[in-house]
């Protein structure tokens, strides 16, 4: 027992004086435990805690700005104007402050088209021909005799499309008629048509709105050109 006691006795000197020691270095801390900046220390609750926890809110898309849209520009074709409503077409579309984007161009206009047998040599051979085309049960017949370049043709009957009186010359085919022909009626007719180009959507709706104040005429869509 004595000898123990004399080890833990020397056991407390030796710590003591090691401890000393230590504190004889001028009270330097250990290297790897340098003090903290105290004063950055901030205490929080636990309700700040939780908060920080929590998710992020979706932001409000609906908030966000939306992107302006682009509107398209188009092109359309007013027409067909007549030589007589050319001049009052001129004034709708400056009205619409839109005349200085058209292009205008002439064309032939028809006022239908018809099926009939081409200009006989005089009226009794005109006469002549309608009888065969009655002994055929072709009874709608009338002989042109104005002095045109029509003249002693034989009118079967006029349409307001090139399909249409198509579709009757092939009725008279299947009865035998073969003398027939199909094609426009009144050629010649000076007209005009529109280009208007890079229009807003707003004002081809406003174009639209012409066409019943000009008789037969259509606005279309077209490619800009």
């Amino acid at each position: 027992m004595r000898v123990l006691f004399f080890l833990l006795l020397a056991a407390n000197v030796i710590a003591l004086v090691l401890f000393q020691f230590a504190g004889g270095r001028g009270g330097e801390p250990m290297k790897g435990h340098e003090a903290y900046q105290a004063e950055k220390i901030k205490l929080i609750s636990q309700a700040e805690l939780q908060a920080r926890k929590a998710p992020a809110p979706e932001s409000d898309k609906s908030a966000a700005p939306s992107a302006v849209a682009v509107e398209s520009v188009q092109c359309l074709e007013w027409g067909t104007i007549s030589a007589a409503d050319t001049e009052r077409a001129k004034l709708a579309l400056q009205k619409l402050k839109v005349w200085d984007k058209a292009v205008s161009r002439k064309i032939e206009k028809t006022s239908g088209f018809w099926v009939y047998v081409p200009q006989r040599k005089t009226f009794a051979d005109a006469q002549k021909k309608v009888a065969e085309l009655k002994a055929l049960g072709i009874q709608d017949t009338f002989i042109l005799q104005e002095n045109t370049s029509w003249r002693y043709a034989i009118s079967l009957g006029i349409f307001s499309t090139a399909e249409a009186a198509e579709k009757y010359l092939a009725q008279l085919r299947d009865k035998g008629v073969r003398s027939a022909v199909s094609g426009p009626r009144n050629r010649g007719m000076e007209a005009m048509v529109f280009t208007l180009k890079n229009l807003a959507p707003d004002v081809v709706a406003e174009v639209g709105k012409l066409k019943p104040a000009f008789a037969g005429s259509d606005v279309k869509t077209i490619d800009c050109p």
